[in-house]
């Protein structure tokens, strides 16, 4: 139960963050700043998930698949920022697409709501 509930809590934020940096790297003029949210909400959101969730088990045989994609979307938001930085637009967008695959299949595979 408290792995598949915080799983879903990480899930919906990079989910939303990865579709953000996505929308905000259609533009070169917008992909630096995009880039700078990018980390900077991650940094947030690193830094509350380490206070949240100091230790947890580890996760369960049906969970693994779930985590694993959660887990590749995390790295492919983190080329989103040096990619961006660098005028890299069509990796950086490419990042952002793999990033939002990867949480929508780990969506996918935990179900829709998470257990309570």
């Amino acid at each position: 139960g408290g792995w598949r509930r915080e799983l879903h809590t990480a899930l919906r934020a990079e989910w939303v963050l990865a579709l953000a940096a996505y929308i905000g790297l259609a533009y070169p003029r917008s992909a630096p700043y995009t880039a700078g949210a990018v980390a900077g909400v991650a940094v947030l959101l690193g830094a509350y998930g380490w206070t949240r969730w100091p230790t947890l088990p580890r996760p369960e045989r049906a969970d693994r698949l779930p985590t694993a994609l959660v887990a590749a979307a995390a790295v492919a938001l983190t080329a989103v920022i040096p990619t961006a930085m660098l005028g890299a637009l069509p990796a950086a967008r490419v990042a952002a697409i793999v990033a939002v695959t990867c949480a929508t299949a780990a969506a996918l595979t935990l179900g829709r709501h998470p257990p309570r």
